[in-house]
């Protein structure tokens, strides 16, 4: 896993293209301020054999219809929690005994007690009892390179009261970098002209969109700001990605 931190855009593009065509990880973290950012690549075909880290849900069942699809009634005292698309194995039914001895099934969820698991007109008359318990199955991701990302990026909305906020910054993160570049330094604190000539540089990253002024000027503002607690978050968000 290669981590790049405090490196130039020019930098990152070299390196993301190295590793995402070598088979070789990438995190890019950066902090500016209490601005921050996080990048990851992890390739063309990531397997993700656990997508939330809780343990596996399971519920008491009461009833199991025949037909296609058979339709399984958890005890009313509790939802079953689970979500279309989920896998479930059972145990300990009775009459419908070749549920006990099937692979994981994939579920359709139909209510908060039921759901259903495909074709149980063959099976036989249910009689009582069983537990149906969540299966973790592999998930395969694929990541895009750096590059790609900075077309058509996938961001991760954090605070839905400020959606708009991370396409803000991923322009005027691309603007801080075209600035350093011209420049050779990072926007002076709190110098009205370099932020007025980052928001324009912004508006050439993303022409035609409508920008917040103020939330890109802030972002100059600080631009030479090194605080620890906003690097001791992104960086232990870089961290937990590199254990991933």
């Amino acid at each position: 896993v290669v981590v790049l931190t405090n490196s130039s855009l020019e930098e990152q593009l070299w390196v993301g293209d190295f590793c995402h065509s070598h088979g070789i990880k990438l995190v890019v973290a950066d902090t500016r301020g209490l601005f921050g950012q996080l990048f990851c690549d992890f390739g063309d075909d990531m397997v993700v054999t656990d997508t939330n880290g809780e343990q596996p849900l399971s519920a008491m069942v009461s009833m199991v219809t025949k037909g296609c699809p058979g339709e399984v009634t958890c005890l009313d005292e509790a939802r079953h929690g689970f979500e279309t698309g989920d896998f479930v194995t059972f145990t300990e039914v009775e009459g419908m005994e070749e549920l006990n001895g099937c692979g994981p099934v994939e579920i359709r969820v139909l209510g908060p007690y039921t759901f259903s698991i495909g074709d149980t007109s063959g099976f036989g008359d249910y009689v009582r009892g069983g537990i149906v318990t969540q299966v973790k199955m592999p998930k395969h991701i694929r990541f895009k390179r750096l590059r790609e990302a900075l077309a058509e990026p996938e961001m991760m909305v954090t605070d839905f009261g400020k959606a708009e906020r991370p396409p803000m910054m991923h322009w005027g993160w691309q603007a801080l970098h075209r600035f350093i570049q011209q420049h050779g330094r990072p926007p002076r604190p709190r110098h009205q002209g370099d932020a007025a000539e980052v928001v324009a540089l912004t508006r050439e990253v993303a022409p035609g969109a409508e920008l917040d002024e103020d939330l890109l000027r802030e972002l100059a503002f600080q631009a030479t700001g090194d605080l620890a607690p906003v690097n001791a978050f992104i960086g232990g968000l870089a961290a937990q990605e590199v254990m991933k």
